[in-house]
C-alpha cells in the first residue's frame, strides 16, 4: 500500500471517528437530560409521598388522641379526672387558706406550684362533655387560681425589688385572698353539679 493511500484511509477512518464520537457525545447529552428529568420527577413524588405520610400520621395521631378520649369518657374516667382535679384544686386553696398569707413574712410564703392542679386543663376539656356550666365554672375557678398564684409570686418579688413589706405586699395579700374565696366557691359549685 503507498503512503498516499495510508493517508487517505487514515483520513476517513479519523472523520468517522469524529462521526461516531459526536453521535456519542450526542447520545450522552440525551441520556443525561433524560435521567436529570426522570431523577427529578422522582424527587417531586417523593415529596408528595413524604406530605402525604405526614398528613396520614397527623390525622392517625388526632384519631388516636379522640379515641383516647372516648375510651377514657366510656369508662366513667372522664367524670374521674373532673371530681379529683376539683378536690385537688380545693385542697391546695383550703391550704392557702389556712397559711394566713398576710401575716406571713414573704420569705416564708410557701411555693405556688401546685396552687393549680397539672391536669387542670384536661379537667376542664373532659367538663364540657359533661356540662357547659362546670366546664364554665372550673375554668373561672382556675383563672382565679393562676391569678392568685400570680399576686403571691408578686408579693414576693416585689418585696425583693422594693426592700419593703408594706404597701403592694398588703394590697396584693387582699387581692389574692379575694381570688381564693371565689376560686372555693366556683369549685364548689362545679363539684355540686357534677353530683346534683
Amino acid at each position: 500500500m503507498s503512503p498516499e493511500t495510508i493517508t487517505s484511509y487514515s483520513a476517513v477512518v479519523q472523520a468517522l471517528a469524529a462521526v461516531v464520537s459526536a453521535g456519542l457525545a450526542g447520545v450522552l447529552v440525551w441520556v443525561t437530560r433524560r435521567y436529570t428529568t426522570i431523577t427529578g420527577k422522582i424527587l417531586e413524588e417523593s415529596r408528595k409521598a413524604r406530605s402525604a405520610n405526614e398528613s396520614s400520621a397527623s390525622a392517625a395521631l388526632a384519631s388516636v388522641h379522640l379515641m383516647r378520649q372516648q375510651l377514657e369518657d366510656e369508662a366513667g374516667l372522664g367524670r374521674s379526672i373532673v371530681q379529683t382535679t376539683i378536690d385537688s384544686a380545693t385542697n391546695a386553696v383550703a391550704y392557702w387558706k389556712e397559711q394566713k398569707i398576710s401575716s406571713l413574712s414573704p420569705y416564708r410564703l410557701p411555693p405556688t406550684d401546685s396552687l393549680v392542679p397539672s391536669d387542670a386543663d384536661a379537667a376542664v376539656n373532659h367538663a364540657r362533655r359533661i356540662s357547659l356550666s362546670i366546664a364554665s365554672k372550673l375554668s373561672s375557678a382556675f383563672d382565679d387560681l393562676r391569678n392568685a398564684r400570680n399576686e403571691i409570686e408578686g408579693m414576693r418579688h416585689g418585696v425583693k425589688l422594693t426592700g419593703t413589706v408594706t404597701g403592694m405586699y398588703d394590697s396584693n395579700c387582699s387581692r389574692a385572698e379575694q381570688l381564693f374565696d371565689s376560686a372555693w366557691t366556683k369549685l364548689l359549685e362545679a363539684k355540686a353539679a357534677l353530683f346534683p
